[in-house]
C-alpha cells in the first residue's frame, strides 16, 4: 500500500450520523437497500456491512462511533499507539529516549506479547517496518525526531524538587529580610566566546549530501565573556578574559563598558572575578540601606575569600545557585545565551564573507560580539529569564515538571512507613485469588507484587530493584505458574562473580480442588547457580497483590523505564557546602570561608 493515499472521489466518506440514519430507514422504515443507497449516496455493499455490525440502529447510544477508528491494515490500535507515545515521551523526559531502530524493535515485541497479528516481514526481520514508523509519526503529531542535547548524570540528578524548594526557601528569606526591587536583583555568568563557532543555517541546493561553510580554523581559541543583568531588564557591562598573560593594546574595540582582562588559560579566576565585581559595583550604587543581590553559579572562582570580603563590605549579597542546575535556574542560560550564540554565528559568517582568506583572531572576538549583544540582551529577554527561573517574581512553580523528570531515575526509595501503608492497602492475596476467583483454563492473569517482597534467608544483594510485575498463568492441567515479566536480577556474591538467572516460580495446584486446599509452591533453578532469591511458599501466598486489568502488556513491561536501585540514603560528601546553594556573605559562610583561607595560607 502506498504511504500517502490520495482519495480519487471528490465526495467525502459518510459520517456516523449519515450511516446511522440510513440504517434506521432500512431497519425501522422498511425501505430497500437500493432506495436508501440512492437517497443517501452510500453504496449498497457498505450498507450491508454496517447493518451486520449494528443490529438495532434505533437504540444506539449517543456519541457511539459506528465507523472503525483505524484502518483494518493498521497493526496497532489507537489505544496501543497512545500507550506507546506516552511511553516515548516519558522516556524522553527522563533523558533516556529511544532511537527509531530501538522503537521498531520494541513495537515488534509489544505486538508479539499482546498477541497482535503482524506482517510476515516483521517476523522475518524481528522488527517493525519503515512504512509503519513513517505512518506512526503522521498519526501521532506530538512526536518528532529530534537530536538530543548531551546531559550529564550530575545535571539529571541535581535538578530535583527537593533541591529547588530549598533554593527558593533561601531566596524567600532574603526577600523578607531585605527589600529588593527588580533593579537590585542581578545575575552574572560566564560564557565561552571562541574564534570558531558552529555555522548558522544557510540556503543550499536541495538534495546535496554535503554542505560546507567556511570557518577560520578547525578549532577555535576561547575568550571568556562575563556580563551582568538585573531583573529590571538592563544589561551591565562586564569583562572579556583573553588567553594572554598581560593586557595589551590589541585588546580594543570592546563593547561599550566592557573591560579587557588576561589569563593564560582564558578562563575566569578569582582575581579576575574580583575585578569584574568591582567594575559592577562602580556602575551600581549600593549601600547598607539598599544592597544588591547577585546570583551566580558554584564555580570556584566565584567563592574566594577576597571576593566575599569585598562583597560584604560593599553591600553586595552573593547567592549561589544549586549545583548542576544552571540550565534551569540561571536567567542568562534560560533566555539570553541561546539567542546570543545564534546571532554570534551570523556575525562570524558575515565577517568571513567580508574578509576572505583571513582568520578570526582573539582580538576580533569583542568586535564580533557587539551586534550579537545588542540583539540578544534585550529588556524582554532579560525579564523573561528571571521569570522562567522563578527568581523574580518569586515563583517556586516556574520550572515545569518535565524538567524534573530526569531526576526520577535516581530518586531515593520511599520511607518504610509509606511502604508498609501501601502493603496493607490491598486485601487480596495470591492464595485468595487461586481459591476464590473463577480462573479459566489456559488463562493468564496479571498481578502486582509489592517491591518489598520478602525473599529467602540467603543474604543476596541485587543490582536491580525487586520485580513487581508477574504473570499468573493457568494450564489446562490445573498448573499455575508465576513468572516475572521483566529481566531477572543480576546476583552479586562476595566470593564469586555475578551471574544472571530468570526466576520462574511454579504454583502447583489441582484446578478442580481449589476451594478445598491451599496450593503449594515449587521452584526450579539451574544447577549451576549456587544461591538465588527464591521466595518462601508461605510468604508468597500471604503477600498482598493487586489485579492489573485489562490483562495486557504495556511498553513499560517489555522495556522498563530506567531506574537506579536505591537501597538506602546516599553517602554524604565530605564537604557538603560544595553541593548546595548558599549565601556566601552570611556570617556562618564567611567564617567557614575564612577558615579555609587560613588553612591554605599556612
Amino acid at each position: 500500500m502506498v504511504r500517502v493515499y490520495n482519495r480519487l472521489k471528490e465526495k467525502p466518506p459518510p459520517t456516523d450520523k449519515e450511516i446511522l440514519d440510513a440504517l434506521t430507514m432500512i431497519k425501522i422504515n422498511g425501505k430497500s437497500f437500493r432506495e436508501v443507497a440512492l437517497l443517501s449516496g452510500i453504496p449498497i455493499s457498505t450498507l450491508h456491512s454496517y447493518l451486520k455490525r449494528v443490529k438495532d440502529p434505533y437504540n444506539v447510544p449517543p456519541n457511539t462511533k459506528i465507523k472503525p477508528s483505524f484502518h483494518h491494515l493498521q497493526v496497532l490500535s489507537p489505544t496501543h499507539e497512545k500507550q506507546l507515545s506516552d511511553y516515548l515521551i516519558e522516556s524522553q523526559q527522563r533523558s533516556h529516549g529511544l532511537s527509531p531502530t530501538n522503537l521498531k524493535k520494541l513495537v515488534f515485541s509489544f505486538a508479539i506479547f499482546n498477541s497482535i497479528p503482524v506482517p510476515p516481514s516483521w517476523v522475518k526481520s524481528e522488527t517493525a517496518g519503515k512504512d509503519w514508523f513513517t505512518n506512526f509519526l503522521k498519526r501521532n503529531q506530538r512526536l518528532s525526531i529530534r537530536k538530543p542535547e548531551a546531559t550529564s548524570q550530575a545535571r539529571a540528578a541535581g535538578l530535583n524538587k527537593v533541591v529547588m524548594n530549598n533554593f527558593y526557601g533561601q531566596i524567600k528569606e532574603l526577600y523578607e529580610k531585605y527589600t529588593f526591587g527588580p533593579e537590585s536583583i542581578f545575575n552574572g555568568d560566564e560564557t565561552n566566546n571562541p574564534t570558531v563557532v558552529d555555522p548558522a543555517k544557510i540556503i543550499a541546493q536541495k538534495g546535496s549530501h554535503q554542505v560546507h561553510q567556511m570557518t577560520s580554523a578547525e578549532r577555535g581559541v576561547n575568550v571568556t565573556m562575563l556580563p551582568f543583568v538585573n531583573a529590571a531588564g538592563k544589561l551591565f557591562p562586564g569583562v572579556f578574559v583573553f588567553p594572554r598573560k598581560k593586557v595589551n593594546d590589541k585588546m580594543k574595540n570592546m563593547p561599550e563598558g566592557f573591560l579587557p582582562l588576561a589569563h593564560p588559560s582564558g578562563w575566569m579566576t578569582e582575581d579576575n572575578f574580583l575585578i569584574a565585581l568591582k567594575h559592577l559595583h562602580s556602575k551600581v550604587k549600593c549601600t547598607k540601606e539598599k544592597p544588591i543581590l547577585l546570583f551566580m553559579d558554584n564555580h570556584i572562582s566565584h567563592m574566594g575569600y577576597s571576593i566575599c570580603v569585598f562583597a560584604k563590605e560593599n553591600s553586595v549579597i552573593l547567592q549561589t545557585l544549586p549545583p548542576h542546575t544552571s540550565h534551569a535556574s540561571q536567567p542568562l542560560d534560560r533566555t539570553i545565551y541561546g539567542p546570543f550564540k545564534c546571532h554570534l554565528a551570523e556575525s562570524h559568517a558575515n565577517w568571513m564573507r567580508e574578509h576572505p582568506g583571513q582568520r578570526v583572531s582573539i582580538y576580533d572576538v569583542p568586535l564580533l560580539s557587539k551586534p550579537a549583544i545588542l540583539r540578544a540582551f534585550t529588556e524582554t529577554n532579560i525579564k523573561k529569564g528571571f521569570q522562567a527561573t522563578g527568581i523574580f517574581p518569586l515563583d517556586p512553580n516556574a520550572i515545569p515538571n518535565s524538567m524534573f523528570a530526569a531526576s526520577i531515575v535516581t530518586d531515593l526509595p520511599a520511607t518504610p512507613s509509606s511502604q508498609s501503608a501501601s502493603r496493607s492497602s490491598n486485601g487480596l492475596t495470591l492464595s485468595s485469588i487461586i481459591n476464590h476467583l473463577p480462573i479459566q483454563d489456559n488463562q493468564t492473569i496479571g498481578i502486582e507484587i509489592p517491591p518489598t517482597f520478602t525473599i529467602a534467608e540467603n543474604n543476596v544483594q541485587t543490582q536491580e530493584a525487586p520485580k513487581s510485575q508477574y504473570l499468573l498463568s493457568v494450564s489446562s492441567a490445573g498448573k499455575l505458574t508465576l513468572t516475572p515479566i521483566t529481566i531477572a536480577s543480576v546476583l552479586q556474591e562476595a566470593s564469586s562473580s555475578s551471574s544472571c538467572q530468570m526466576i520462574s516460580s511454579q504454583i502447583t495446584s489441582s484446578h478442580k480442588q481449589q476451594q478445598g486446599s491451599s496450593p503449594s509452591l515449587s521452584t526450579t533453578a539451574p544447577s549451576t547457580v549456587a544461591t538465588s532469591p527464591i521466595p518462601r511458599t508461605e510468604m508468597l501466598l500471604s503477600t498482598p497483590v493487586k489485579f492489573v486489568e485489562p490483562v495486557s502488556f504495556r511498553p513499560h513491561d517489555i522495556l522498563p523505564l530506567p531506574q537506579v536501585a536505591q537501597s538506602g540514603p546516599r553517602v554524604p560528601k565530605p564537604n557538603k557546602r560544595l553541593g548546595a546553594a548558599r549565601c556566601l556573605t552570611s556570617s556562618p559562610e564567611m567564617k567557614r570561608i575564612r577558615e579555609q583561607y587560613d588553612e591554605k595560607q599556612r
